[in-house]
């Protein structure tokens, strides 16, 4: 803010100013007589020659504890009585619960880096004050760190406020300092790319609707799950937290940290990579993925086949991955009236939908078949060693099946999202897939 003009709350505006100029002043004195100002550590990322990554941890001052220390001083300044008998005018003042003069004064300071007025920071800070002020909304950023994951670009825009972007040094740095000590892990260094969600909240004192945090945190799920039907390769959503990017209650660098997600499988593939070839089609296919959402309750079929394959990401056994996968299959190719020939239908069904030849048709009818023998020898506790050996004749190893298995499955579930777009139920999609078997 430059012009005084522009202002829509003038008199607040030299309160605040005032208060400001008076409180950095104040604090400065108590600084000059040798005050103790705390430091925290803070990391800093340096990233090397090809992968290699380090971090050190170097001294800032913490500003905030030492204002909090002073803080029934400050709030005896003439300037800050003023200050909040102007604010308290307002009619939003009550629902944010009396804090803003002070922690205004920690805004200005966090920003400045030092005791030194600034008037051009100032004027940054009272503008997005003013504009939360008015409007009680804030606008938040929720980040979630990418495992196992690599793309041939920095950025991609899935859409208005949703990206994937590769991380600077600066943001990994933010990363590691918004996790908990507890939950840092050294892996996390590796992590170079990450989802952001961007959204707002009213900030009201009723409730209203659904929780915007828990909707964002929805979303990078639902990004997650998208990027794994996709394409085949491993990638996990890591620690995610969210931070207020304008005016909040509190003051900004807050950051509501999750525990992290370690991958919980032994991993049977790469990272997932997004080719430059790729980007545009997954760009795509989010949209695609978006448009079922809100649907999923009308096709709980399809929500339970997604839903298996995301739950095998975090399987450890390739057994347990093996039943999650047909667990789906079954969702999507059996009817619910269904109980004989099970095996044969399935298999059947899946070869017609995913076979383009004669001769595929019969590799997946016989791969499906040879799946569900055995799932159906792992859920009765029966001994697998002698297909196992079968299967490792064939492939390079059971791992090299389970991931074939995988692969019909992610098909599946793609050609799927088009049938319900002609077809209104999972009977109507069985009907029309029985009447081309002889076809």
């Amino acid at each position: 803010m430059t012009e005084q003009d522009n202002l829509k709350l003038p008199i607040l505006y030299e309160k605040y100013k005032a208060f400001a100029e008076a409180g950095m002043r104040f604090l400065k004195e108590r600084a000059k007589k040798g005050v103790k100002m705390y430091v925290r550590n803070k990391s800093k990322v340096t990233f090397g020659e090809g992968n290699q990554i380090t971090v050190n941890y170097e001294s800032d001052p913490s500003y905030s504890i030492f204002i909090s220390e002073n803080e029934q001083d400050i709030k005896k300044l003439p300037e800050y009585i003023k200050c909040e008998d102007e604010v308290k005018e307002h009619p939003n003042y009550r629902n944010a619960f009396g804090m803003l003069p002070f922690t205004f004064l920690e805004e200005i300071v966090d920003k400045t880096k030092s005791l030194d007025f600034s008037e051009p920071v100032f004027n940054e800070v009272y503008s997005d004050f003013e504009n939360f002020l008015l409007t009680m909304e804030t606008s938040y950023k929720l980040h979630a760190s990418l495992a196992d994951f690599s793309m041939d670009a920095e950025i991609i825009e899935l859409e208005p406020g949703l990206i994937i972007k590769k991380m600077t040094a600066e943001e990994l740095s933010e990363t590691i300092d918004c996790m908990s000590p507890f939950s840092f892990r050294f892996d996390t260094l590796h992590y170079r790319y990450r989802i952001e969600v961007n959204y707002k909240i009213k900030e009201e004192l009723e409730a209203s609707g659904k929780n915007p945090h828990e909707i964002a945190i929805s979303t990078l799920k639902n990004v997650i799950t998208a990027l794994r039907m996709f394409k085949c390769g491993d990638v996990y959503d890591a620690p995610y937290y969210y931070m207020p990017v304008s005016w909040a209650f509190f003051i900004r660098g807050i950051a509501s940290s999750s525990i992290a997600n370690a991958p919980a499988r032994t991993h049977i593939k790469p990272e997932l990579k997004l080719e430059k070839s790729e980007i545009e089609d997954f760009k795509k296919f989010w949209l695609f993925y978006k448009e079922f959402l809100p649907k999923r309750d009308n096709f709980l079929f399809l929500n339970t086949a997604i839903s298996r394959l995301d739950f095998a990401y975090d399987n450890s056994r390739v057994e347990d991955r093996l039943i999650d996968y047909m667990i789906a299959f079954e969702a999507l190719f059996l009817k619910g009236n269904e109980d004989q020939e099970l095996n044969y239908r399935l298999a059947l069904r899946t070869a017609v939908l995913l076979g383009e030849s004669k001769e595929s048709k019969e590799e997946v009818f016989k791969n499906m078949k040879t799946a569900y023998k055995l799932r159906s020898l792992v859920v009765h506790g029966k001994n697998f060693d002698k297909l196992k050996k079968e299967l490792e004749e064939k492939h390079k190893n059971v791992n090299e099946f389970i991931l074939k298995i995988e692969e019909y499955l992610r098909k599946a579930i793609k050609q799927f999202l088009e049938l319900i777009k002609t077809y209104s139920d999972q009977d109507a999609i069985i009907d029309y897939l029985d009447s081309i078997i002889l076809h």
